[in-house]
C-alpha cells in the first residue's frame, strides 16, 4: 500500500536517490541500484495498486500481482499512453450551454462524449460517474467487457478519495453549462446553502410562496411554454429547500395541479389524481404532463400540416379545372 503513497515522479527519480548508498570500495556487483526494467515494473505495480483501490480492494495483496497481471499492467499502461499521443492534438472542447430542456438530448449525447476524453483520480474517463449503477455487484464485475477500459468504467467504486474529487470535478464542468439556463432550477438543490440575514430570508420565502400561487398554465400561449410553468415551480421548491424550508411532495403535485387550467388536460389531471405515485412524487408528475403536451403538440402539428395539405389539393384541382375550361363542379370520380 506505501505504493498508493507516491506518485510516479517519485518513482523516476529513485535511481539517483539511491546513488547517495554507493560504497566506493564495493564491485559493480555489490552495488545498491535498480535496473531500468525493474523500475518500469515497479511503476506497473503502483499501477495496478490505485486500480484495485478505485475499485473497492482497498488491501490489495503483493502475491496476487502475478506476472500475467504484470504483463496485462505494463499493456494498459502502454495502451494510455498511445491513446495520449493520439489524442493529443485534437482539441477535446465542451458542449454548449444547454439554453433550453427540450435540446437535452443532444446536449447530454455531447456532454458524455466530452467526459469520455477527461480522466480523473480513477485514472478512467470521468463518465463512470455516470453509469447507471453505483453498487459493483459480483456480476458486474464478472461479466465480459469489450476492453479493459470498458470493465474499469462499469466496475470503478463509487466511493473513496478518487470519487470525491472526481465527483467534484464533474460538478464543477457541469455547472457552468446549465447554470445560465431552465436546467439549472433542477440542479440547485445540490449547490451550498447560503448564509444570509432573517429578514432577507422571510422575503425569499414569501416571493417563492407567492411565484407557486400565481403561476398557472392555460395552455400554449406565445412566450409561456409548459416548460416555463415547469420552471417556475421548480425554481420556487428549489429556493425553499436553500431557506430549509422543503414543501413536501404532496403539496408540491397539488400546488402544480391547481395551477394547470388548460382544458386540454383535463383527463391528464384525473389520471394523476388516481395514481398514488404521481401525487407523491412531483418529478413523475411534472415528467408526466411534460409528455402530455409534447404529445399534444407533435399531434396539432400533424393534424395542421394534414389541413394544409388539403387545401394545396383543393387549390390544385380547381386551377385544372379553370385551366381546362370544366365546369367547377365535382363529379364523382373526382374525390378530395
Amino acid at each position: 500500500m506505501d505504493l498508493a503513497t507516491v506518485q510516479e515522479d517519485d518513482l523516476d527519480r529513485l535511481p539517483k536517490h539511491l546513488e547517495a548508498w554507493r560504497d566506493p570500495a564495493a564491485g559493480p556487483n555489490n552495488q545498491v541500484r535498480i535496473p531500468f526494467v525493474s523500475l518500469k515494473k515497479l511503476k506497473a505495480m503502483r499501477y495496478w495498486v490505485l486500480a484495485q483501490c478505485c475499485i473497492g480492494i482497498d488491501d490489495p495483496r503483493a502475491q496476487d500481482f502475478t506476472n500475467e497481471l504484470l504483463e496485462e499492467t505494463l499493456a494498459r499502461m502502454q495502451a494510455d499512453k498511445d491513446a495520449k499521443l493520439a489524442t493529443e492534438d485534437m482539441e477535446t472542447s465542451k458542449p454548449e450551454k444547454l439554453p433550453d430542456l427540450a435540446k437535452w438530448t443532444k446536449f447530454w449525447e455531447l456532454f458524455s462524449t466530452y467526459l469520455g476524453r477527461m480522466k480523473g483520480a480513477a485514472l478512467i474517463p470521468l463518465s463512470y460517474l455516470m453509469r447507471e449503477h453505483g453498487e459493483v455487484t459480483p456480476e458486474i464485475r464478472n461479466a465480459e467487457y469489450g476492453s479493459v477500459q470498458e470493465w474499469l468504467i462499469a466496475t470503478t467504486a463509487h466511493s473513496g478519495t478518487h470519487y470525491e474529487l472526481d465527483n467534484r470535478t464533474l460538478y464543477d464542468t457541469f455547472k457552468p453549462l446549465v447554470v445560465d439556463g431552465p436546467g439549472w432550477n433542477f440542479i440547485k438543490k445540490f449547490d451550498k446553502l447560503k448564509d444570509e440575514g432573517t429578514s432577507a430570508k422571510i422575503t425569499r420565502k414569501n416571493q417563492a410562496y407567492a411565484s407557486i400561487a400565481s403561476s398557472a398554465y392555460h395552455g400554449p400561449r406565445k412566450g409561456f411554454t409548459f416548460s416555463n410553468y415547469v420552471t417556475l415551480h421548480q425554481a420556487a421548491h428549489n429556493e425553499l429547500l436553500d431557506l430549509e424550508e422543503p414543501v413536501a411532495e404532496s403539496k408540491k403535485v397539488s400546488d402544480f395541479l391547481t395551477g394547470i387550467r388548460d382544458p386540454a388536460l383535463v383527463t391528464a389531471k384525473s389520471v394523476v389524481l388516481g395514481d398514488a405515485t404521481k401525487l407523491d412524487d412531483f418529478k413523475e408528475c411534472q415528467q408526466y404532463f411534460s409528455t402530455i403536451v409534447s404529445n399534444l403538440s407533435n399531434q396539432a402539428k400533424a393534424e395542421r400540416h394534414v389541413a394544409f395539405v388539403g387545401l394545396q389539393a383543393v387549390v390544385v384541382a380547381a386551377l385544372w379545372l379553370t385551366r381546362s375550361r370544366v365546369a367547377p363542379t365535382l363529379t364523382s370520380n373526382f374525390v378530395l
